[in-house]
């Protein structure tokens, strides 16, 4: 494929310490033929100066300052309208990247796949993924891909970029978007994308009102679930609650028959007591 600009994103607020981390596997990338586009989400810690520091220091490192917060969203479509690569990629600021996970997304690239995403590690917990390919059906029941992928940049354009009215799962409804318009996506099995939730880095999906915001997502998307898919949703969403959702609601939701979610949730728990197999909706 040649050396083709990468553009790499990371959007970031009041994280610089964490962000120094993230900016160093970037720079520390086997494939050099990159660019690094930095969003300063309404920062007040240092971030700003930081990345001017940076930007001085190489040509290929540029950021952006939102004096306002405007979310990770906003801040991410921000980026890609401005990326000059011709695939885009992104980072989360308290994440980083292995030294090969570009040259790796570069050498893998195809006509045949919308995307491509890569297996993922999180610290202190398990690892995700292995080469496969992934049909919109796939990601009908759960987001296959990860939270950050590799994809031609006027491809995220064309759909419109990352929904910015979802309050979660925002990578989940762009990646479905996108292989719902441009086919299958890759996963590689390599391992090369470091995910850090640690206590400190408040994550999202770590919040109590998580759950609530997945339902936005499913809403959006539920008219072209199986009514297998709905349970699966609906089975996460009530885990998410710490089991606290009532099963009545979740029946009011799926339109399902009750009893099959039932089953299917007691069945998940007797797996996950044996021990057997990967339980994982």
């Amino acid at each position: 494929m040649g050396r083709c600009l990468v553009s790499v994103y990371i959007p970031t607020h009041n994280r610089v310490d964490l962000l120094k981390r993230a900016v160093d596997s970037v720079k520390n990338q086997t494939y050099t033929n990159w660019e690094l586009i930095i969003v300063a989400d309404a920062c007040v810690d240092g971030t700003v100066q930081y990345c001017k520091e940076l930007s001085e220091q190489d040509s290929r490192i540029k950021y952006l300052v939102n004096e306002v917060s405007l979310g990770a969203c906003n801040a991410r479509n921000l980026a890609i309208q401005c990326a000059h690569g011709k695939y885009v990629t992104g980072l989360d600021d308290d994440d980083y990247f292995a030294q090969n996970r570009l040259q790796l997304f570069v050498d893998n690239v195809s006509d045949r796949y919308s995307l491509i995403c890569a297996s993922y590690e999180v610290i202190g917990g398990r690892n995700f993924g292995k080469r496969q390919v992934i049909s919109l059906k796939d990601m009908f029941k759960k987001n296959c891909t990860g939270s950050q992928v590799f994809v031609e940049t006027e491809k995220v354009l064309s759909v419109g970029g990352f929904d910015v009215y979802m309050k979660a799962c925002q990578d989940y409804d762009l990646y479905l978007r996108l292989i719902d318009r441009y086919g299958d996506a890759l996963q590689l099995a390599e391992y090369t994308y470091v995910v850090d939730e640690t206590a400190a880095n408040n994550r999202i999906t770590a919040s109590s009102g998580y759950a609530h915001k997945y339902l936005l997502f499913y809403k959006k998307h539920k008219h072209r679930f199986s009514k297998h898919d709905k349970v699966v949703h609906l089975i996460r969403m009530y885990e998410f609650l710490n089991k606290k959702l009532a099963i009545k609601r979740a029946f009011v939701f799926s339109f399902y028959n009750l009893k099959a979610v039932l089953k299917y949730f007691v069945k998940r728990e007797v797996l996950k007591l044996r021990g057997i197999g990967n339980t994982e909706a």
